[in-house]
């Protein structure tokens, strides 16, 4: 068995010789008869080393590797292949990354080896907990189980007691909780499903990217600037439950990060992923358009993920002193948008509120599994519940789904 110096040499050799084509692992390993474990850590050592860089990803044969100048000139003396060669100073970018080829690494890794990230799964498990809840609770307060699981009738006075939003809770009795609690909230059996698997699809490939902490950053800060959106325009006795605005958040993340990498990513790759993205983004929009649905929800959480995903990712490559703004940032933009949302909201007042207001309790009332004929918005809905909460002074409105 030739040492691992020698294939290290044999690798770089290969390289010259098959230049200016890249150098696939997966076609040497075959082709030498190597083993593929030793051969993918020579690789890394070589490529963290400086002596190899990445370039095209290729469908089939994997990730390509072409020499670097300091590759070449180990070509003749071996022995530098020993130590890390020396990297010209990086140009000054916005968002540059001292390592971009651990961020392609990571992606690759998360496309070809998948897997569920631990944060993802905390997640899921958490909306899965707190539908099991909702679930409990209505078993013990005579709601029927069919009519919990289908949203019918009974499920809004339940879902706003776990915590579904309504501007008028944030406004006037400054539940800002809820601006969580709502994220971690659904409808129906449908709707969680659905949302639970698209978690699962953004989650994997996000929390490759950024990372669980800033991933879970990101997830919640789209949440609160979604429920900060519906704060401002959405109606004030409606409630409002998914996790919709945070996955929203999650996809133009994903969106920006690829933006802000695109001059370090292979082209082909990067092309692979923003396609993936603006599809997911136009069906988005698509839901978005449909009656009744939170659109507000949808939009704030994905102006929130783009903004979060901008501050998150100056963290990961700034000085301490600039990093430190950034995560300043991060957390500004949750409170500016709950704060904005709050100001616009309570301009949009009437000028004076049924006394008792602020310390009465809300009622809630219950919603027809099925809109009757002569109602003026029975229109289908197989995701979104139709949830309405009457609040002291108000008279309740017409089923309208949220």
């Amino acid at each position: 068995m030739q040492s691992d110096h020698d294939l290290l040499v044999r690798i770089i050799q290969t390289c010259a010789h098959l230049a200016p084509q890249p150098f696939f692992p997966s076609r040497f390993a075959v082709d030498a008869g190597v083993d593929r474990t030793r051969l993918d850590a020579a690789v890394d050592q070589l490529r963290l080393n400086g002596h190899i860089e990445i370039v095209d990803w290729v469908p089939g044969l994997g990730q390509g590797y072409l020499l670097t100048a300091a590759g070449r000139a180990a070509l003749d003396d071996p022995r530098r292949l020993a130590q890390p060669a020396r990297r010209p100073a990086p140009e000054e970018s916005s968002f540059s990354s001292a390592r971009p080829w651990e961020a392609t690494d990571r992606i690759l890794e998360a496309l070809l080896n998948p897997r569920w990230p631990a944060a993802t799964l905390i997640v899921l498990l958490g909306n899965l907990v707190m539908y099991g809840v909702g679930l409990a609770w209505a078993a013990r307060h005579g709601v029927g189980i069919d009519a919990y699981l289908t949203g019918g009738q009974g499920t809004a006075p339940l879902l706003h007691s776990l915590g579904g939003l309504t501007p008028f809770d944030v406004v006037v009795r400054h539940q800002w909780w809820r601006l969580v609690a709502y994220q971690f909230l659904h409808v129906s059996g449908l709707h969680l499903l659905m949302n639970c698997f698209c978690l699962g699809m953004l989650g994997r490939l996000g929390e490759a990217i950024f990372g669980w902490s800033r991933f879970v950053v990101i997830f919640v800060i789209s949440g609160v600037v979604g429920g900060a959106a519906v704060v401002a325009t959405g109606r004030p006795n409606v409630v409002v439950a998914g996790a919709s605005g945070s996955l929203s958040g999650l996809l133009t993340a994903l969106g920006s990060w690829l933006w802000l990498n695109r001059d370090r990513l292979p082209d082909n790759l990067w092309s692979a992923l923003l396609s993936r993205v603006g599809a997911n983004l136009m069906l988005l929009v698509l839901i978005s358009l449909i009656p009744g649905v939170a659109w507000h929800a949808h939009l704030g959480g994905a102006l929130g993920g783009a903004l979060a995903a901008i501050a998150v990712h100056a963290t990961m490559s700034r000085p301490r002193w600039t990093k430190t703004l950034a995560w300043l940032a991060v957390v500004a933009v949750p409170i500016v948008s709950a704060y904005l949302a709050y100001e616009f909201r309570l301009r949009r007042l009437p000028p004076a509120l049924p006394q008792g207001a602020l310390s009465r309790p809300c009622s809630v009332a219950q919603v027809p599994d099925r809109p009757s004929a002569n109602s003026s918005s029975a229109q289908a809905s197989s995701v979104a519940a139709r949830t309405i909460v009457a609040f002291p002074g108000d008279q309740p409105p017409p089923p309208g789904r949220s």
